[in-house]
């Protein structure tokens, strides 16, 4: 009974399957326009473009600057300045391409899975939304690291352990955390028939092109610095000091994880459903891929990070979950998902469009104070206008474009160089003022200080 009297309020409201399609594209393009209209790159973005535009100017990446991830992401985030003065508004097309472009891949492995109709269209559509939200609306690697590594979980689907070695790497030299799927893909492999063969193919696949830019880019070099660097650690620092993760707290990824449950169920009601005698191979896997991406928390809890957990829970909600669905239920829970992205969406729009009014007002306050081209050490929240103002890092070689609080203050002090600014909202920099570094504008949120010798 309570079921017919559900039913009549979904077919008042007219949610048939192509409604929800329509409402979904509909969500999404405002989504993508509020990302182009308010053009807010984000404290990450900063960073990756401040590096791109030092290759782009012909410094030399990881041996010029420091860099604290593989290279791939960065150095397509340096083609924009070759074409245009509006950089970060071709970078955030480029993001929103790859995140429809991963929307296309987890339908086509749904498809490939033997799903087919308007239900993968939706979850496809649905993934997009979730991605654009969770940070994808500013400048991030994830998206290319998550293109990447569908295209290669296509390929091991299709036993092509060649390509997919290779398609893995690739997400690697995007953005090291790849390396957590790598023991889905170990346990897939082993699984298979003729073991040795195919372990030697995705081996080749992977370790081959690393080899390759050792010999091309670093054979003047340890093999040692380059596999640090390619973990993240940069040995130009003391040694002591890992530039991988900062502050990670539990609480903080629990609170996460909470918002994420309640906003994104998708990618998490699948285990509702869970049952050992339904688990395939290919289920294992996804299994495997969706578990072994928690990982990634162990360095710290952001909402893009959760980007590498989506696309294998989505596809695992469709693998446990949309043949046990009728119509009246897949409608039901569609309403639900379309209500929280709306309202998240309205969120985020509004959120983008204030950041990007404020970072705009901070941009001209800065500007009476610091000319354009200076050298200056931001803290995390003001990164972004190293593109916003066109600053430089205030030491290339020992610090970048790092925000000012991750490494000890004698440090910064000892390598900025002279008449370098430091915007920062700590109050523990203004006891460290004195004749050579001198504070020359206070207010509540932002102290700009500047080495004199």
């Amino acid at each position: 009974m309570s079921n017919n009297i559900f039913s009549k309020t979904i077919d008042k409201y007219n949610l048939s399957y192509l409604n929800l399609i329509s409402c979904l594209i509909i969500i999404n393009v405002l989504i993508i326009c509020a990302i182009l209209i308010f053009p807010n790159i984000g404290i990450d973005g900063g960073y990756y473009l401040s590096i791109g535009r030092d290759i782009y100017q012909g410094r030399l990446n990881f041996f010029e600057t420091v860099n604290l991830y593989t290279p791939i992401g960065i150095l397509l985030f340096s083609i924009p300045y070759f074409f245009t003065s509006n950089f970060y508004i071709l970078s955030l097309i480029i993001l929103v391409a790859f995140q429809i472009l991963n929307s296309i891949l987890v339908f086509k492995t749904l498809e490939f899975l033997g799903f087919k109709g308007n239900k993968i269209k939706i979850i496809s559509l649905i993934y997009l939304s979730y991605s654009l939200l969770l940070d994808g609306s500013s400048i991030i690697l994830e998206p290319i690291q998550i293109f990447f590594a569908l295209i290669s979980v296509n390929f091991v689907l299709r036993k092509n352990f060649f390509l997919s070695g290779l398609f893995i790497f690739l997400s690697f030299f995007t953005k090291q955390y790849s390396l957590v799927f790598i023991p889905a893909f170990a346990i897939y492999i082993l699984k298979s028939p003729k073991i040795f063969i195919n372990t030697t193919k995705f081996f080749i696949g992977f370790v081959l092109p690393i080899g390759l830019a050792y010999v091309l880019f670093f054979k003047n070099y340890d093999f040692e610095y380059y596999i640090l660097r390619l973990l993240g650690k940069d040995i130009l620092m003391p040694k002591h000091i890992i530039q991988t993760g900062i502050n990670y707290s539990f609480i903080t990824f629990i609170k996460m994880f909470s918002f994420i449950l309640f906003f994104f169920p998708l990618v998490f009601i699948w285990i509702l459903n869970f049952n050992l005698k339904k688990i395939s191979v290919n289920i294992l896997f996804f299994i495997l891929i969706f578990s072994s991406s928690f990982l990634i928390f162990y360095f710290a809890s952001y909402p893009h990070y959760f980007q590498l957990i989506l696309p294998w829970g989505i596809i695992l909600f469709v693998l446990f979950m949309a043949d046990n669905l009728n119509q009246f239920q897949f409608k039901l829970g569609g309403t639900y998902v379309l209500l929280t992205v709306m309202f998240f969406s309205i969120y985020t729009i509004w959120n983008r469009a204030n950041n990007y009014i404020n970072q705009k007002k901070l941009t001209k306050k800065l500007e009476v104070f610091i000319p354009k081209n200076s050298i200056v050490l931001f803290e995390d929240n003001f990164i972004p206008h190293y593109i916003y103002g066109s600053y430089y890092s205030s030491n290339l070689r020992f610090i970048g474009y790092s925000s000012c609080y991750i490494l000890p203050f004698d440090y910064y002090l000892k390598n900025i160089k002279i008449k370098s600014f430091i915007v920062t909202s700590n109050k523990k920099w203004l006891e460290k003022t004195n004749e050579s570094l001198r504070l020359i504008y206070i207010d509540n949120d932002i102290f700009i200080l500047k080495k004199i010798y």
